[in-house]
């Protein structure tokens, strides 16, 4: 298995797509979340049709969400456990601990330098030192806008 290392400069090369992926996770988890209240609600022959419908749909997005997560995988990231959406980035050394985060479910993408339990944010090249600052390693929780899909599935359920 290649050993994947980034130093800061890398870490930012990286930030669009981490950003695709993080978008792709979260709107796959909100449709899957939503199928999964829709054929647990699903009762009666008339809805039937709809659950088998919709469980179809909840392999493929389940199979689209694994393939999401293998990508950040072969990238050598992963998903953080404690952090919803929050992708850690090995560092130079090639470990986690010395490396970076992204939390994709902030508005600005930012990346995080772990040093000693602290992290320091950065975001892009272009910010300004205002931009930075130190804190804990821990984002709060934004507001998700909806999704094509998520859409999709509700327009479904108005026509039911």
């Amino acid at each position: 298995m290649q050993t994947h290392n980034y130093d800061r400069e890398k870490a930012e090369r990286l930030v669009p797509l981490l950003r695709s992926i993080t978008r792709e996770i979260r709107e796959r988890s909100e449709v899957i979340e939503r199928l999964d209240r829709a054929i647990g609600g699903a009762r009666g022959d008339a809805r039937a049709g709809h659950a088998a419908r919709w469980e179809l749909r909840l392999v493929e997005h389940r199979r689209s969400l694994r393939d999401a997560e293998r990508e950040l995988e072969e990238l050598g990231c992963t998903l953080d456990e404690d952090h919803p959406l929050r992708i850690l980035i090995p560092g130079s050394n090639g470990a986690f601990e010395r490396g970076f985060a992204f939390d994709g479910s902030s508005g600005e993408p930012r990346a995080i330098a772990a040093s000693g339990g602290r992290c320091t944010e950065w975001t892009t090249p272009r910010a300004r030192a205002s931009e930075w600052s130190a804190g804990p390693c821990s984002f709060p929780r934004s507001a998700r806008g909806g999704s094509a899909i998520a859409t999709e599935l509700d327009a479904q359920r108005v026509h039911e």
